[in-house]
């Protein structure tokens, strides 16, 4: 019963993030996850509400804390499910978007070409996750204010 209203907090942070109130959503997430260690501490549930805290540390553009969140989330996961797994790669692309955002455009590049070449080996050159971590990339390095000739050719390249 306590569980479902954990699960019911959980909803309002999440429902209050993405509609744009993450600085109230901030307070409900960092409660339903000392509820969730303190009476249940299972692992997916844990780390499925730190991955909510770090989109909502994104949305307060708090992206050191967001990126710290991230890393450990992906991290994780990896280890519980493996690199391939359908989650990952979209945590893939957040941990890539954070990162961006601090300006840290070779580890960006270079994370997000191990996870194009393992979406491509997983699931081919044309499955949806392949083509998202491929649009990642090719923003990356586009956006990149260092990117050189060669970065932008292979930018265009991307399909």
């Amino acid at each position: 019963r306590d569980q479902f209203r954990c699960l019911g907090m959980e909803r309002v942070g999440n429902a209050l993030s993405s509609s744009g109130r993450s600085k109230e959503a901030l307070p409900v997430l960092e409660a339903t996850l000392a509820l969730i260690r303190r009476y249940w501490s299972d692992e997916r549930d844990i780390l499925r509400v730190r991955g909510n805290l770090a989109s909502c540390f994104y949305n307060l553009q708090r992206f050191d804390e967001a990126l710290a969140l991230e890393r450990e989330f992906y991290a994780k996961r990896v280890s519980m499910d493996g690199a391939s797994a359908e989650c990952n790669p979209a945590r893939a692309g957040n941990l890539a978007s954070t990162l961006r955002q601090l300006n840290k455009w070779v580890e960006a590049k270079t994370f997000l070409r191990e996870q194009v070449a393992i979406a491509t080996q997983a699931w081919g050159e044309s499955h949806g996750i392949t083509m998202k971590l491929n649009a990642h990339l090719r923003d990356t390095l586009h956006l990149d204010p260092a990117a050189t000739r060669d970065d932008l050719l292979e930018a265009e390249t991307i399909t």
